[in-house]
């Protein structure tokens, strides 16, 4: 890619701030937040006035001093929190209008997460850990740890896969951890 393609894929949307599309990106909005806020007890306010908007396809980065919100921010877009103020449209869905059930499925269908800590079951196997996962997309118990074995092969044979390593996580160095194989 010459130069000039990197440069015709960042398009700036305010002073200061650069979003990124892939090439040839339509313009279907993944992720709106319209004045979004959102208020703790005691007088704690984590986020004011943030609005958002996230095509398919482009990157993001959310990047800030340490209590500027960016967790708080984070689990509003990954629906693990709603708003106290504003709206927050996930797919087209106001997540204060669904019902537990209907985030958890929204969430599971369309939004993945990668942890800084990885939160992995210290009882569980590598791939057991990973069809772990599975169970927020609906597959049958019986089913994910089928169907996560391939996927965990397939994933990490620069890391380790192969080594015969499946102990438990917390056997393992956080760099270990990031990687696998446990």
């Amino acid at each position: 890619m010459s130069a000039a393609d990197a440069t015709a894929r960042i398009r700036p949307v305010e002073a200061g701030t650069t979003r990124v599309r892939p090439v040839g990106a339509g313009a279907e909005v993944v992720l709106e937040l319209r004045e979004v806020g959102k208020r703790f007890p005691g007088g704690v306010t984590a986020l004011d006035s943030v609005s958002l908007r996230v095509e398919r396809g482009e990157l993001l980065a959310i990047v800030g001093p340490s209590g500027s919100g960016k967790s708080t921010l984070l689990n509003i877009i990954g629906t693990l929190d709603l708003p106290s103020a504003g709206t927050a449209e996930v797919d087209g869905h106001d997540v204060r209008e669904l019902s537990d059930r209907a985030l958890s499925a929204l969430r599971g269908s369309r939004i993945g997460f990668v942890f800084q800590q990885f939160h992995l079951s210290d009882g569980l196997t590598a791939v057991e850990n990973v069809a772990e996962g599975l169970r927020y997309t609906g597959v049958r118990r019986g089913a994910r740890t089928r169907l996560a074995g391939p996927r965990w092969s397939g994933s990490g044979s620069a890391a380790g896969a192969g080594t015969g390593r499946t102990s438990c996580p917390a056997a393992s160095g956080s760099g270990w951890r990031s990687r696998g194989p446990w």
